[in-house]
This record gives C-alpha cells, structure tokens and sequence, in this order.
C-alpha cells in the first residue's frame, strides 16, 4: 500500500510539472491593415485622358479686347461627354493665355465676367481710367463684372498672362478691382497631397483660387474626385514635369492646362523631377450662387482651411495700391 501510494504522489506530481511545462495558447494575430490597392485603369475605365488637357499651343490665336492674343487652354463644356479636348469647365467660362506685344494696350472697357489675371513674364499696366497698377510676374488680378479697365504691355518684352474667366463669381458687380504681389503672401497650406504647398491670393473675397507649388524631386499623392468636384491646374513655370492621370503620364510644360476627372475612380498627380520648385495656376469651379459681399476679415477657404491671423494680414499687406493714371498707354506705330 505504501508503494502504491508513493507511486500516486509521484504521478501526481510529475503530470503538474508536465502540465506546467505545457506552452500557453497563441494569442489571437493582430488585425492587418488593409492592404491598398491600385484603382482602376484607363483602359478600365475607358477615360480618354487627353479630352481633359487643354495646350494653347494647339489653339488658333483670337484677338481679345483689340490687342490680346489669347489661346484657348480649358472652355466650357460638359467632361462626362465626347467633346474637344479641353472643353470641360462647367462652372468656369474658359482658361486661356493671353498676351500683349511690348507698347501695345487694349480698349478701355468693361466685360460681363469677373476676372481673375496672373503675369507669368513681362512688364506691364493695368488702369481703369484714372488710376493705374504697374505689373509683373506674380501679380494676380480680380477684375469684377463690368468694371471697365485696359491692360497694356511697357517694356521691352511681351506681357504674358494666365487669364480665367467667371460668369457667376462670388464677388458683386461693380466691386474693386484688386491686385495683389503673391511673393508677399504666406502660404496657407503645406504638406497637401503629400507635397503641394499653396498661396490664396482672393480667399478673403470667396474666390477658391491659389497658386501651388512643389518642391524639387517630389511628387503628389495620387487622388480621384467626385462628380460635383470641378478643379483645373494650368502650370506657371517651365521645369521638368509630368501628370498623371490614372495609368497614364504627360509631360507638363509651362500654360498646358488639367481638369482633374471626376469620375470618382481616375486618380491625378503632378510629379516634379527637376531640381527648382515648380508652380501652378490652381482653382476650383462650383455652382453659380448669389454674389457675396467681400469682407475686411479672413473667411474659411477651401474645405475649412483657416487663415491665421498672420496669412490674412500678409494678403492685405500684398495688395497693391494704384497711382495716378499720367498718361493713357500709347499704341505702339
């Protein structure tokens, strides 16, 4: 019995140890994160990416205004049907480049659209008659419906300028015509898109107009739009780069103009493989909607972006204030 009972002790205890011994369950594996993958292609989709890149140099030359030659580079049209490449803005009037010969100047009038003009290269004159603004690369205009201004070319070089315009703005009838020196504006946003950082020179009048721009050898993150997004990029500078437009890539010289599509689906980017930081015309279209009043104090820009209190005095400060008008613009013989 003694021996039993010892043997019974000695069981016990070796199927503790072994018991003991025993490795505990796995614990249940982390959750992964879900795996990104790419959208569909062009082929997919069957998105002819042409149709939303508009290139003045394909443009026949009109004249505007009895001096500017203007260039077609984005026109009003639908982009979810057939249709010229380029013609897709439906809440835009049309993108285009314009230029003025050294010593010449338009008429002095007013036209029903409002506006929005930035100098690329050249010197140059806006004046409405009796006071006058001198211009050079950087400057951005807003030009309200029916204010009557001219636009002239003073030096030896002729004035190029990106020119866009609205016929249902923010901005009332009958405002002020304001120009401002983007060199003299902070940046509002930064690290958008992965890289892009931006300037708003007309946020404080409701206008979603910004110049963007990316550092060297960087790129955006790719994105894709809903139907009722409208934006459209024209390229300011000259540098190496391309756009992507869902699998597809195009080199972007300086004044060729994208429609983001918005099919939901096609993604975009701008890609930067020089050495210099590049820049673009950027803006986004909507809806016509009854004019706004502008105001003295900073609004919520772009999807309740705020200005701080700094950005919104930096746009102020970058206004430029108009002299006295001497002398009409003389018409080059």
């Amino acid at each position: 019995m003694k021996t039993l009972l010892l043997g019974l002790l000695a069981a016990t205890a070796l199927g503790g140890a072994v018991q003991a011994q025993a490795p505990a369950s796995p614990a249940a594996p982390a959750s992964a994160p879900a795996l990104i993958r790419e959208p569909p292609s062009n082929l997919q989709t069957g998105l002819d990416i042409d149709r939303f890149i508009g290139d003045p140099a394909r443009s026949i030359t009109r004249i505007a205004r009895d001096a500017i030659m203007t260039r077609k580079i984005l026109t009003a049209g639908d982009p979810g049907q057939p249709g010229p490449d380029g013609a897709v803005l439906r809440y835009r009037k049309e993108v285009v480049l314009g230029t003025i010969q050294p010593g010449e100047a338009s008429t002095l009038n007013g036209v029903p659209e409002q506006q929005i003009i930035y100098v690329t290269h050249g010197q140059g004159r806006l004046d409405d008659g009796v006071r006058a603004w001198d211009l050079k690369p950087g400057y951005a205009m807003l030009i309200p419906p029916g204010a009557v201004h001219r636009l002239a070319s003073v030096g030896d070089a002729p004035l190029e300028m990106i020119m866009m315009s609205t016929a249902s703005p923010p901005t009332p009838a009958g405002g002020e015509i304001l120009v401002r020196d983007t060199a003299k504006i902070l940046y509002i946003e930064q690290g958008v898109h992965w890289t892009n950082m931006s300037k708003s020179p007309f946020s404080d009048l409701g206008e979603r107009f910004l110049i963007v721009y990316m550092g060297p050898m960087t790129v955006a993150g790719a994105h894709a739009h809903t139907p009722e997004t409208e934006e459209g990029w024209v390229k300011i500078t000259d540098g190496p780069t391309f756009m992507q437009v869902g699998s597809e890539i195009r080199r972007w010289p300086a004044n060729v103009g994208l429609l983001s599509p918005n099919n939901g689906q096609t993604v975009h980017a701008a890609i930067n493989t020089g050495d210099k930081v590049e820049s673009w015309f950027y803006f986004q279209g909507r809806p016509a909607t009854a004019p706004q009043a502008p105001t003295n104090g900073p609004r919520s820009p772009l999807g309740g972006r705020v200005w701080t209190p700094e950005i919104a005095q930096s746009a102020i400060d970058a206004t430029v204030a108009p002299h006295a008008l001497t002398a009409a613009p003389a018409k080059r013989k």
